[in-house]
């Protein structure tokens, strides 16, 4: 990953902007706008699902700049995800609800460096999480 520490701050700054119960709403709302496939992936009632995004996301903003400690817990969301049935070309849909409503959430924020280091933080998880596991599964 190639976040510095200006870019932490700024994570951590934009991410205490954010009214998370309407963010994790309107990001599963924005998810299955763009794939409406992945609806069937969940349960009905995503409240539980609303709780876990919270818990990762206050997990990893608070790990940043010791992104190492979290590695574990990252390698196993995304061994859970495959049992789901989530496939690798999923990652992007969520990456692109995941961008777009951040920029619905901190509108005021002009700066496109902000979303650039989302984006990069994102796509850090998502290799994490995903390393050799399609690959070692055949799955997606």
């Amino acid at each position: 990953m190639t976040l510095t520490d200006s870019h932490y701050k700024m994570l951590r700054q934009t991410f205490r902007l954010l009214n998370l119960d309407r963010f994790s709403t309107d990001f599963y709302d924005e998810l299955f706008r763009l794939n409406p496939s992945l609806r069937s992936l969940f349960k009905e009632d995503l409240a539980d699902q609303k709780r876990k995004l919270i818990l990762i996301l206050n997990m990893v903003v608070a790990s940043l700049g010791r992104e190492q400690e979290i590695v574990p817990a990252v390698k196993e969301l995304g061994r859970r995800h495959v049992a789901y049935g989530v496939k690798r070309e999923d990652y992007s849909a969520v990456g692109v609800a995941l961008l777009n409503t951040l920029q619905t959430h901190l509108e005021n924020i002009a700066e496109p460096d902000v979303f650039k280091s989302w984006g990069d933080l994102y796509a850090w998880i998502i290799e994490v999480a995903t390393e050799d596991l399609y690959e070692a599964t055949n799955v997606g």
